[in-house]
């Protein structure tokens, strides 16, 4: 199962200020018979949403491990720039903010 950011959405503070909490159902995680009606004025202990604080690009750091792993070199000097040319180019998974940006 995948995730999905929603950019420039806060976190909400509580259920009832949630997007995701429509005349008190909660529509992000799948029905059962066991959810209960939302009247909240905190979030739940339950809650999916995870906040992303501020970050530059977030990388597939299994995709970089496995390229430093592969790097070739004969040296300590190639080794160091194969290295470094793996985190330059490790594979973005979420763009920077931009507020990173900057």
């Amino acid at each position: 199962m995948a995730d999905v950011l929603i950019r420039g959405m806060e976190m909400p503070t509580s259920c009832n200020d949630c997007r995701f909490a429509v005349d008190g159902w909660f529509y992000v995680v799948p029905p059962t018979d066991r959810q209960p009606k939302l009247n909240y004025e905190v979030r739940t202990n339950w809650c999916p949403l995870i906040e992303v604080p501020p970050h530059g690009d977030l990388i597939d750091i299994n995709a970089l491990k496995l390229a430093i792993v592969n790097v070739d070199y004969v040296n300590k000097h190639d080794y160091l720039k194969g290295v470094l040319n793996a985190i330059n180019n490790a594979p973005t998974i979420i763009p920077a903010d931009k507020e990173s940006e900057a």
